[in-house]
């Protein structure tokens, strides 16, 4: 369901940050079902995005234990978000994550990116279920949808996100990742958002 419409002028190339667009208001007229297929391929990115980093990280823990899957974690997502965007060049800007507790500081949230964060954990506290927020940018005359999508935290998570690290695990952590503030979830908490940036296609 399309609940709200945030459009935005952007004066960007096709960069990754999120720190590149230069927000200002707009008006545009969108075809309903232009914006219903952006909104469906920011999606099956999103889901790829989940999909395949979640393969690569229980390969890590099943051969080196959750250690590996820390260190797995570091590199694979960028390297997947690569490599998605190198399988839809025309279509997709960028894929990626974000929190308002980030694990990688490269991952920090936008202003308006961080009021949806906030927006899911008031969805889940009324034991609603979160859905897709997103709005519609432009750059250089063409317009862009970026969407975003809850991670909820599940139990594997817990090893890493939890409120009770095992002390190998935080001294890793603490060495990969010295600024660290990804930890404290319990078992359902939204611990972040796909974030997922592509161009509106030309019917």
């Amino acid at each position: 369901m399309i609940r709200q419409i945030l459009l935005y002028s952007a004066l960007a190339s096709q960069a990754i940050s999120a720190s590149a667009f230069e927000l200002s208001p707009k008006s545009a007229v969108i075809d309903p079902q232009q914006l219903e297929q952006a909104l469906e391929f920011n999606q099956t990115i999103s889901k790829a995005l989940a999909g395949k980093l979640k393969k690569r990280l229980m390969a890590a823990v099943k051969s080196g234990g959750l250690e590996a899957g820390i260190a797995q974690c570091k590199i694979a997502a960028p390297e997947i978000s690569q490599q998605l965007q190198e399988e839809h060049p025309q279509v997709l800007i960028s894929a990626g994550r974000t929190s308002l507790k980030t694990r990688n500081e490269n991952n920090q949230a936008s202003s308006w990116q961080a009021e949806q964060l906030q927006a899911f954990d008031r969805i889940k506290s009324k034991g609603r279920e979160a859905g897709v927020r997103y709005r519609v940018l432009e750059s250089k005359g063409k317009l862009a949808i970026e969407s975003m999508s809850p991670i909820p935290t599940q139990g594997l998570c817990l090893n890493c996100h939890g409120s009770q690290l095992n002390p190998s695990l935080s001294a890793k952590l603490n060495e990969l990742y010295p600024n660290d503030k990804a930890t404290g979830y319990s078992l359902g908490d939204i611990r972040g958002a796909f974030v997922i940036r592509s161009w509106l296609q030309e019917q």
